[in-house]
């Protein structure tokens, strides 16, 4: 198909209403399930060794009180782009059962709010800035990980030994489904603007200062959760999308010019 005049909202709204996990390929669905599986891996969100996981009677014998999470898999159709053509794939996530968990800890995630919002709005094109807005990718694979954790998950039947026994494996991030995952996101995200000179609000959590090295405002950014938007000086606009570019999956746009 001619891609030429498709935008991502139409691809989204074909995805929602036209097509099924059933619709797509046999290979496409194994290649999403893979892909599933390369995010746990690649990010170290699990213990990748296979001889550490454990049957539910070896775990809890280890550690009685250890958080115990089911998982299943979580498959959706997917329109997509590959190279010129729009393709039925899919994306799979082997989600955790994360009401499973005895002791999420703090799980709020802050949503900035509508004064917030529309005090970001006005002073941005008060101010002629650039609006930009940034969606992160996959993103609580890309949590900081935890140095202790006392978490476990079941593999999928993907990885099951020649026995096939269900084991788990300790899990080290926060991934999607667990009740932390937004939060530990949040606190990743943040930390990470923080390192490269932005300031956190005081009144608003979601709600970041962009400064030069010489302490000039350059710009505000409001994010949730996994995305987010703001307007910045054009001589900040490469600096944002790179920093955000060395930590995650960024889809980074320049939405316009006042």
């Amino acid at each position: 198909l001619d891609t030429g005049a498709t935008t991502d909202t139409q691809l989204e709204d074909q995805n929602q209403y036209e097509f099924t996990w059933d619709d797509v390929a046999p290979e496409e669905q194994e290649a999403a399930r893979m892909q599933g599986l390369k995010d746990y891996d690649e990010n170290g969100c699990w213990e990748t060794d296979p001889s550490e996981a454990l049957t539910k009677a070896e775990l809890l014998a280890f550690d009685p009180d250890a958080d115990i999470l089911g998982a299943h898999w979580v498959d959706k159709s997917k329109l997509m782009e590959r190279d010129g053509a729009i393709v039925l794939a899919g994306r799979s996530r082997w989600t955790p059962h994360g009401y499973d968990e005895q002791d999420p800890g703090s799980v709020e995630s802050p949503t900035p709010t509508q004064a917030t919002l529309r005090m970001v709005h006005c002073r941005g094109m008060r101010k002629r800035r650039v609006k930009i807005s940034f969606d992160l990718g996959s993103a609580f694979f890309h949590s900081k990980k935890k140095e202790q954790s006392r978490t476990w998950i079941k593999e999928p039947p993907e990885l099951r030994q020649a026995d096939g026994k269900v084991r788990y494996r300790k899990l080290y991030v926060d991934v999607p489904g667990t009740k932390r995952g937004p939060r530990s996101f949040y606190e990743t995200l943040m930390d990470h603007m923080i390192e490269g000179g932005c300031v956190r609000s005081k009144v608003d959590r979601c709600l970041l200062y962009l400064h030069d090295a010489h302490g000039t405002e350059l710009g505000e950014l409001c994010v949730h959760v996994d995305d987010g938007m703001g307007y910045v000086e054009e001589s900040a606009v490469s600096w944002l999308e790179a920093h955000l570019s060395e930590r995650f999956m960024v889809k980074f746009k320049v939405v316009g010019w006042h």
